[in-house]
């Protein structure tokens, strides 16, 4: 479990930079045709990745440094949550149209 925390925090770690991007995306859906609550739902889930992998990865290394890897290692997979909750939204968009 030691080394999969390892691998799963430098992955996240890694993938804070392209998540900042979403953060200047998510200014974009406010151009789409859809519902108020839509355009709002979709810029918070947006934005919550760069700060939920931030969070989560300082708290998953204080964890793992103190050797707790099992806490580690879930506690640096909540940012997919997030990623899971916009596909989710993609896909019901996809399928309604």
């Amino acid at each position: 479990m030691q080394t999969t925390a390892l691998i799963t925090n430098i992955i996240f770690d890694i993938a804070f930079i392209p998540s900042l991007v979403l953060i200047y995306v998510s200014l974009f859906v406010f151009d789409n045709g859809t519902d108020g609550t839509g355009r709002w739902l979709m810029f918070t889930l947006f934005n919550s990745i760069p700060a939920s992998i931030l969070v989560t990865q300082i708290i998953s290394w204080v964890a793992y440094s103190n050797g707790h890897y099992d806490f580690a290692f879930k506690v640096s997979l909540v940012p997919l949550i997030f990623v899971l909750l916009i596909g989710l939204w993609f896909l019901r968009d996809y399928l309604t149209k």
